[in-house]
């Protein structure tokens, strides 16, 4: 089966969509399946690689990568029996063009995030084009999403629920094992990439409060990105430089250490397609206070394994910080029932439906259309896989916050395996 993605997993720039595909693939390749992907170079990467079995084509940048691959692949497309389109932040337009049976992965929507980060009107006109792509190229495929909130998004922007599935991602493996005490002192973590859309900016302005109210609270900063420098200066002018150690990209030993040694995570993003990075804090016993955004809401089970705070509202922020800080009590049993909750997803059962979902979609009957099944629901849809339009199966997988999540995270696990830089 053939891969498209813009990044592999040893890319400096990898995140939450790369591993997502490693993940899931590697245990395709394990059991026997032939994966080939075709992304994105980098410098000093080899063109070829073989990575945990699957074999990598780099070529291109962002914006030839596309054209690359839509090359090779009509080159070779006879080596090919079904295509998995990740259609993040690159849309490969796999519908214009490709016969065989199909399923798009859709991370999130990433629209807003588009318009935070690039400069207008990059932005916008970004944002619009994956809006008229989705709306006009692929509105008959069927989706794989990893959230509820982003099957949403899928929705609003036209493809239809009957086409959207959910397989929740995995928990990080092998599970941590910390074996460290707790600092002394309050202690806060911010652990993910460093760029504009996750707004870190935002909780160090909020440290600056949280401190007026608790003195010796001070914060962690785990992982790397364009935004360090600016965020170092930001400390500075804000007079918390010396309450905020920047710990860069850490391996897993090291960084599993620091983030079991903090009371709280803080998570404040624009938005995520599921939220990794609290999943795996969660894995180490973090709790986690985050914005009431898609994919956040939807990795936390509010009042349970952290809390949520209006994404717009800072004073909202401080508050639900400062109040775990101060509760010992509360702090604790949120972080024992979120280790519980995310130790409750696994990578082998997602890959196993995943695994179903090609066989039906490469066995499925050509002539069937979508909507002839009916509407069915999440784990009727991953039991029948509902037919193909022109010879080909798109599939869309989503995962709702709290009640969704609770009714099926047995059966669609949640979060991803760490590989690089952490989403």
């Amino acid at each position: 089966m053939l891969v498209l993605n813009l990044r592999d997993i040893a890319n400096p720039s990898a995140g939450g969509a790369e591993q997502h595909l490693h993940a899931l693939f590697r245990r395709l390749a394990a059991r026997g399946h032939r994966i080939t992907l075709y992304c994105g170079g980098y410098h000093g990467a080899r063109r070829h690689e073989t990575i945990d079995g699957i074999e990598i084509h780099r070529r291109g940048n962002r914006f030839t990568t596309a054209v690359w691959s839509t090359i090779n692949y009509l080159r070779h497309r006879d080596d090919f029996d079904v295509i998995v389109d990740y259609t993040g932040q690159l849309h490969f337009l796999t519908p214009l063009y490709v016969r065989q049976p199909r399923i798009a992965v859709a991370m999130h929507v990433v629209g807003d995030v588009y318009r935070n980060d690039l400069p207008f009107p990059t932005g916008q006109l970004l944002a619009w084009w994956e809006t008229f792509s989705l709306a006009h190229f692929y509105d008959k495929e069927r989706f794989i999403a990893i959230s509820q909130s982003t099957a949403d998004e899928l929705a609003a922007h036209g493809i239809q629920s009957g086409q959207i599935q959910l397989i929740h991602c995995g928990r990080h493996e092998p599970i941590p094992q910390p074996s460290v005490a707790k600092t002394s002192y309050p202690s806060l973590l911010y652990y993910g990439r460093l760029k504009r859309y996750k707004r870190v900016d935002m909780l160090l302005k909020a440290l600056s409060e949280i401190r007026r109210e608790i003195p010796e609270a001070r914060l962690h900063v785990v992982g790397a990105g364009s935004e360090l420098e600016s965020l170092r200066r930001l400390a500075k002018d804000l007079g918390c430089g010396d309450a905020i150690t920047f710990h860069g990209y850490l391996p897993d030993a090291e960084r599993w250490d620091v983030v079991a040694s903090c009371w709280v995570n803080v998570q404040p993003s624009l938005k995520e397609g599921w939220g990794l990075t609290v999943l795996e804090a969660a894995q180490c016993g973090v709790p986690t206070v985050a914005s009431r955004v898609a994919g956040l809401r939807d990795a936390i089970l509010e009042g349970e394994t952290g809390e949520l705070f209006d994404r717009a509202d800072t004073g909202e922020l401080v508050r639900k910080v400062t109040g775990l800080l101060r509760n010992s009590a509360q702090r604790e049993a949120l972080g024992a029932r979120a280790r519980e909750w995310s130790n409750s997803f696994s990578w082998d059962t997602a890959s196993q439906e995943l695994e179903q979902l090609i066989d039906t979609a490469t066995s499925a009957n050509p002539l069937a259309a979508p909507g002839e099944a009916g509407e069915l629901g999440h784990s009727e849809i991953a039991r029948r896989a509902p037919g193909a339009v022109g010879g080909r199966v798109d599939l869309i997988v989503d995962h709702e916050p709290q009640d969704d999540h609770r009714a099926q995270h047995e059966h669609h696990p949640a979060p991803v395996e760490a590989g690089s830089e952490p989403a």
